[in-house]
């Protein structure tokens, strides 16, 4: 609870700086940002990156509340004693407070703000209890809630030098993880301990916050024999079987990923097939990606050319990454525009007529020369083991 972000005071500064601009240009009075438990940066809807963006805390439980206005220092409202203490240990935040009833707290913190009517954003709708909603509703009832995710997400997208590093040493660690792992996998190791030994890697080597994901089976099979990326099962590994590996963890609260497919035993022809189509189609995709393109055309020149080798390009393609592991989609609906300083994960996910599908990709910043991998040594071969 509440591990603290290398990002220095002077950065944190300029964060709230930029975001007082883009409220004013929203016409938000306040924002109400909502923080969960889940310190992974999955959270709904992007709260706990957003809390944490803002405050450098995440809750031990349930859920708190963060009050931002541009002429006040921001309150942060926490469910426990534990948490209060926490937070005024570890957190940006100053105003630390213990809460038994958030909407009057709010209200209240509202109120000192000369809040009463006018524009409030809430990020998110979708983290907000319906509840503790409903009441603020109705003790403000000349203010107007509205989601502001895209509002605080905008800053977010693009990252500063001190970010950018922090993305970089995440995708190191994964990096070295994976490695590692290519020396211990074996047939009879069981889902679970394949991704304990990428967890205790990344952990070692300073991960905080840790999402791998595993399928395995056997490739030829087709669906009935290699379910879809999930959670590590007992399912144990046979010589053979074809492993997908989504390798994720934060350092310094910042997320990269890389996604690769390990053969245990000889590589199965099949697997090599899509598996080259499927780095065709990120290179030459990736190659075409400019400055201002937006997500929904790079994904589309995806399509047009796993369409070409033959496959069907499905969606999890991808997503923008940062202080969560996912803050927009890489799909056909995202129009975002891909600027210099943003960071994305890119992974075709490939599909051919008999079911059998494949992802394979990793971490990218945009730059002004178009993208570029920020893993030290990018990969571009199928592994076998």
């Amino acid at each position: 609870m509440g591990v603290q972000l290398d990002i220095s005071s002077d950065e944190m500064a300029r964060r709230h700086a930029r975001l007082k601009q883009a409220m004013a240009a929203s016409g938000l009075k306040a924002l109400l940002v909502f923080g969960t438990a889940n310190s992974n940066g999955n959270a709904s809807i992007y709260a706990a990156g957003s809390f944490r963006y803002l405050s450098d805390f995440y809750t031990l439980t349930l859920y708190a509340v963060l009050v931002v206005s541009p002429d006040h220092p921001c309150s942060m409202f926490v469910p426990s004693e534990l948490c209060e203490d926490r937070g005024r240990r570890v957190s940006w935040v100053k105003d630390v407070r213990h809460s038994l009833d958030y909407a009057s707290d709010v209200v209240r913190a509202c109120r000192e703000r000369g809040i009463t009517d006018g524009k409030v954003g809430v990020v998110s709708l979708g983290s907000i209890p319906v509840p503790l909603y409903l009441e603020l509703r109705e003790r403000l009832p000349a203010v107007e809630f509205v989601d502001a995710t895209q509002t605080l997400l905008s800053i977010r997208h693009f990252k500063t030098k001190e970010e950018r590093d922090l993305i970089a040493k995440s995708a190191w660690i994964n990096d070295q993880a994976f490695q590692a792992l290519l020396h211990e996998l074996r047939p009879g190791l069981r889902e679970f301990e394949v991704v304990n030994l990428l967890q205790t890697q990344q952990r070692a080597l300073g991960a905080d916050g840790i999402f791998n994901l595993i399928s395995s089976g056997r490739f030829s099979a087709g669906t009935q024999g290699r379910p879809r990326l999930y959670h590590a099962s007992s399912r144990e590994i046979a010589a053979g079987d074809s492993l997908t590996l989504e390798v994720s963890c934060s350092y310094g609260g910042y997320w990269s990923q890389l996604v690769r497919v390990v053969s245990v035993g000889p590589a199965d022809p099949d697997a090599l097939r899509i598996q080259e189509a499927a780095m065709t189609t990120l290179n030459k995709a990736t190659g075409r990606l400019r400055v201002g393109m937006r997500v929904n055309e790079y994904f589309g020149a995806m399509a047009e050319e796993a369409g070409r080798l033959g496959y069907k390009l499905i969606t999890p393609t991808g997503h923008l990454c940062g202080m969560d592991l996912a803050e927009a989609r890489i799909d056909n609906r995202t129009t975002i525009a891909l600027e210099p300083d943003m960071a994305f994960i890119c992974h075709p996910h490939l599909v051919e007529g008999t079911g059998r599908w494949l992802l394979w990709g990793h971490t990218f910043l945009m730059t002004e020369n178009g993208p570029a991998s920020v893993h030290a040594d990018e990969e571009t071969g199928f592994y076998a083991v």
